[in-house]
């Protein structure tokens, strides 16, 4: 992919979204999806802003089945919060919008006009604001940080509740998601001074993590959840998992767990789920920009030909996540890497890994791009890491390994 098929493709989801009708609907959205799927981040950021930029935030939700734009922003904004990349996307649409937008600007309007327009919901509409805290325009964080102090403490109160929570159904009809979200802002930023900065009381939050902990018991928490409910080792054995899977000693060769993925070959990577489960019985603590380079070289230089790996459940430990399914069938029928699916697996596993970091890492004996595939993986995958365009001026510094440099530009 180059310069030029990029703006072509940027280009014409401007033109499709701009020229939304009844008639072109289905046949437009389709080819925007397309293109999107072609060209990943930069797709899908020009996408969602596009949008933002098209829709009429000032009529307050009544505008009505022909304003094709809002229509598709809507149908979006359904899925984006599940998104890992949640928070840059919607932080570059609402911040820079495109020169025509003239009715999305920061006011004390700003959340209640987003919220009537995309027909959020309550609980929607706290995580747009929490995200937005995350804005480069100071206004927007001021704004968003006042909105989430406003309506927090009444959404946590809907929920601690009895009588409330029959109303607006219980917390587990909210998405895993949006929980996490909820809470690492309500265990990270508001530690120390809760009431200060979230409006919710120390009382509140404890009331509201008990509430959390009836409501998803050990037995069935998801492992997002987990360090945030239940952060002792004697409270959650997911900690024992993660440090103890495969008794590595430490000062082990980075080179690992790219050997062992290698090993089980490609079907270890083809969902979340399953990808996630791998690293987690590998160990999580073996995940550092190093690591992650060389596991990114593996794929890359792997994408075809390997033959059936090696069962996951065959592995040291793994009874854990023994759910007596035939592994192997389903590897049989994979014959690339999911190399995106890898890096959202290290993404939530480890968000505090730096993709600038890993770039670095790439130069390790060994690394080398053999063909235009090779480069292709390697590029939607860091780019997926990074969340942002390509740091260029990484691949001007001196190399050790000059030939996987080199190899990078031929």
């Amino acid at each position: 992919m180059n310069l030029d098929s990029l703006s072509l493709a940027l280009s014409q989801i401007s033109y499709l979204v701009g020229n939304l009708n009844k008639k072109n609907y289905k046949s437009s959205v389709t080819e925007i999806y397309n293109l999107v799927q072609q060209h990943s981040l930069e797709g899908e950021r020009h996408l969602l802003r596009c949008l933002f930029s098209h829709v009429d935030f000032s009529t307050d939700g009544k505008s009505g089945t022909k304003d094709f734009q809002a229509q598709l922003l809507i149908q979006e904004c359904t899925a984006l919060v599940s998104k890992s990349n949640f928070i840059t996307l919607i932080c570059f649409a609402v911040g820079h919008p495109l020169h025509y937008q003239k009715t999305l600007k920061p006011s004390p309007q700003l959340f209640p006009q987003i919220g009537k327009t995309l027909k959020l919901s309550r609980v929607q509409e706290l995580v747009f604001a929490l995200a937005l805290r995350h804005s480069d325009l100071q206004e927007v964080q001021t704004l968003a940080t006042q909105f989430v102090k406003q309506k927090l403490p009444d959404l946590i109160r809907t929920y601690i509740d009895p009588d409330l929570s029959q109303e607006v159904g219980g917390l587990a009809d909210i998405s895993i998601e949006v929980l996490h979200s909820l809470l690492t802002y309500l265990l990270q930023v508001g530690k120390d001074k809760s009431s200060t900065v979230t409006g919710v009381s120390t009382a509140q939050r404890n009331t509201f993590l008990a509430t959390l902990r009836k409501e998803f018991p050990r037995d069935r928490l998801p492992v997002v959840l987990a360090p945030l409910l239940y952060s002792t080792n004697e409270d959650i054995t997911m900690e024992r998992l993660l440090s103890d899977s495969l008794n590595v000693p430490k000062g082990v060769n980075e080179s690992i767990l790219a050997d062992a993925l290698q090993e089980m070959g490609y079907g270890c990577c083809t969902s979340m789920e399953e990808c996630r489960k791998t690293l987690m019985q590998l160990g999580v603590q073996h995940l550092n920009p190093n690591s992650i380079a060389m596991v990114l070289g593996m794929m890359a230089q792997t994408h075809t030909g390997l033959t059936e790996g090696m069962n996951l459940q065959l592995l040291p430990g793994s009874n854990t996540w023994n759910d007596g399914k035939d592994k192997s069938e389903q590897s049989k029928q994979v014959t690339t890497w999911n190399i995106e699916m890898f890096v959202e697996a290290v993404r939530d596993l480890a968000p505090h890994i730096n993709f600038h970091d890993v770039i670095n890492g790439l130069d390790y004996p060994g690394f080398i791009v053999k063909d235009v595939q090779c480069l292709r993986l390697l590029k939607v995958a860091l780019l997926r890491g990074l969340q942002e365009m390509f740091p260029i001026e990484v691949l001007y510094r001196v190399w050790k390994n000059t030939e996987g440099q080199v190899r990078l530009w031929v």
